[in-house]
């Protein structure tokens, strides 16, 4: 009998043989772990994208009431002709605990003796409220941004506010001549984001309270629309511009640096904001820690009825969902507009008192309640009206 077989047969061998099994049951069992565990991790995560992709896809719901079927500021009770994009603020009163609200109101007339369309420099006016809805007629004397200074002599214009730590920022459009600029009704022109702060939270409807900074993106001849959003701890973001939406970052409100290639959005084609797109009020917080930043937008329309000669330009108001922890990231970006002109005063197809047809843009908003909110928005460059809109996850 060789050494083999004698071995095979001894005890030894079958000791050995139970351990081996031993070893290749803990090996089977250590493997089937690790491929349960690591197909479980695939499938958490494909569950999470799936998510993420539903979400991306489809967003929250808004839906949008409008508060009344007429406006709530017009020529009806206002000296001027055009009253319009409107920024929100809240208004502090002294020995009151309740705040009341404030209308940034773009005020404008037109030139008699050429027509309507014909405007004439903007300026900016501001009216306070108990409800938010029931205005005081707008006076001269409500105006606190003029057209007295070299930079904004054509128009100062579109404020949106934010209210931080005890001041007032106003982001506002000052308009300028300049031979090299666009053609408007104003002539030839450069229009440039400016702001003005106030820190008097108790005098905020007179002009010696605002501090007029001046321009704020430099060396560019052509940026509109700032929306403020503020971060503590964190780089401000300031979102501007009128044909895409782009950023910039301040540590101290006042100062920005701005860069072309960061953008934000841009125009999509066959879409309702195919044209151009432009920041509506500053993002707001939701519930969920992201934010709502309303934005306006535009679309030519073949065959537009519209009393203005060769007008096809149809304005719509969209929205985005930021990310809680870096909102330069769009998390949805709505498919549909929340509002269209659709109300007598919003699309203006036969009004001959109407500056701009066919046009509903908003730069005002207040919460009032969980991700609820009263929207403030022109129709036709002429008139301001209130809408509820309600956000559902």
């Amino acid at each position: 009998m060789d050494d083999e077989t004698t071995y095979l047969r001894s005890g030894k061998a079958s000791s050995l043989f139970q351990k081996i099994k031993q070893i290749d049951k803990k090996v089977i069992l250590g493997n089937l772990c690790n491929i349960f565990c690591t197909l479980f991790a695939i499938a958490f995560l494909i569950t999470i994208g799936v998510l993420a992709i539903v979400y991306r896809e489809s967003g929250p719901t808004i839906t949008l009431k409008r508060l009344s079927q007429s406006p709530i500021i017009s020529f009806n009770n206002s000296v001027f002709d055009f009253n319009y994009n409107s920024a929100y603020l809240p208004v502090f009163i002294q020995g009151e605990t309740d705040s009341m609200h404030g209308l940034a109101v773009r005020v404008q007339n037109y030139n008699k003796s050429k027509g309507i369309y014909d405007a004439l420099p903007s300026e900016i006016a501001i009216v306070v409220s108990k409800d938010g809805m029931n205005f005081p007629d707008v006076k001269e004397t409500d105006v606190v941004i003029t057209t007295n200074e070299p930079f904004q002599e054509k128009g100062a214009e579109d404020a949106r506010i934010v209210f931080y730590k005890g001041t007032y920022y106003m982001f506002y459009t000052a308009v300028k001549p300049s031979e090299k600029g666009r053609g408007s009704d104003l002539g030839k022109v450069e229009a440039q984001l400016a702001l003005a702060t106030c820190s008097d939270v108790y005098n905020i409807n007179s002009a010696t309270c605002w501090k007029l900074r001046g321009t704020i993106i430099k060396n560019v001849e052509w940026s509109k629309s700032g929306a403020l959003l503020t971060r503590e701890g964190q780089d401000h973001l300031l979102f501007w511009g009128d044909d895409k939406i782009r950023y910039c970052t301040s540590k101290n409100l006042i100062d920005y640096d701005c860069k072309d290639e960061n953008v934000l959005i841009e125009p999509r084609s066959g879409m309702f904001d195919s044209e151009l797109v432009e920041s509506g009020p500053p993002p707001v917080r939701l519930s969920n820690g992201n934010y709502l930043f309303l934005y306006n937008s535009a679309r030519k329309v073949e065959n537009l009825e519209s009393p203005r000669p060769d007008h096809k330009m149809q304005y719509n108001i969209g929205y985005l969902i930021l990310d809680k922890d870096d909102p330069r990231r769009v998390l949805f970006r709505s498919d549909k507009p929340i509002l269209s002109p659709e109300l007598d005063w919003e699309t203006c197809s036969k009004d001959t008192k109407a500056l701009m047809p066919h046009v509903v843009f908003v730069e005002g908003m207040r919460k009032t309640g969980n991700d609820k909110f009263v929207i403030y928005y022109a129709g036709c460059d002429t008139y301001m009206g209130a809408a509820e809109i309600t956000i559902t996850f």
